[in-house]
């Protein structure tokens, strides 16, 4: 009866995580941030380190992936390649599903890659990454201890990375932060002062301005 009702819980979260939330959720083409200040210590993601500046938008958006409610997150600065980087911490593979902690990492600006920092982005930009990362980690909590490995190996291969990170852009644009994305990757490839090849590998891998437009359009 244990192992029904375990199936059960992680099939209907599997659901959660998909369909439903790409049919709940219409996007919206600017966020009223004045009204979410005053609530930011209801946020429902448990959060360990985090900074300030990151507080309110991750408030704002976690307030629409209620399926990330008690999820364990870590907030650390590190030398990566982009301006933010979401990922199981790893001695919490092997645990359940509902019982991983994921790593929430900031760019220190230490690399040799010009990129723009979390601090520097427009609120509603900092929103949309938010989002983006939010997403990656509904994507881990319906996968298997193997598939996040298997994950991480097929990370290595352009192809890959471009399917699974536009798919994780989808999850973002169900959850109703469609113009929230489109907002940052304007910001980056339009706007931003980061040199051509990370703009270049923003193009190859992520969904561009245009793509995120025409995805937010079938929602209505």
């Amino acid at each position: 009866m244990l192992y029904k009702t375990t199936i059960y819980c992680i099939f209907i979260k599997i659901i959660l995580c998909t369909s439903l939330y790409s049919q709940q959720y219409k996007s919206t083409k600017h966020v009223n941030v004045e009204i979410y200040k005053d609530s930011v210590q209801n946020m429902k993601i448990i959060t360990n380190n985090l900074p300030k500046e990151v507080e309110l938008p991750l408030y704002i958006a976690s307030t629409q992936f209620p399926e990330l409610s008690g999820t364990k997150i870590e907030v650390k600065y590190a030398n990566i390649k982009t301006t933010m980087a979401c990922r199981p911490k790893s001695s919490s593979i092997f645990h359940s599903r509902n019982n991983r902690t994921y790593l929430l990492l900031l760019n220190n600006n230490k690399g040799k890659q010009k990129v723009t920092l979390f601090e520097e982005l427009p609120i509603e930009e900092q929103i949309g990454i938010l989002s983006h990362e939010l997403s990656h980690i509904c994507d881990y909590q319906n996968k298997s201890m193997l598939h996040i490995v298997f994950n991480g190996i097929g990370y290595f291969f352009h192809s890959y990375r471009r399917k699974f990170e536009h798919k994780v852009d989808m999850i973002a644009i169900g959850h109703g932060f469609g113009w929230q994305l489109y907002y940052l990757r304007d910001y980056l490839l339009n706007r931003s002062d980061i040199q051509p090849a990370y703009k270049n590998y923003i193009r190859n891998i992520y969904m561009i301005p245009e793509t995120i437009k025409t995805k937010i359009n079938l929602q209505y």
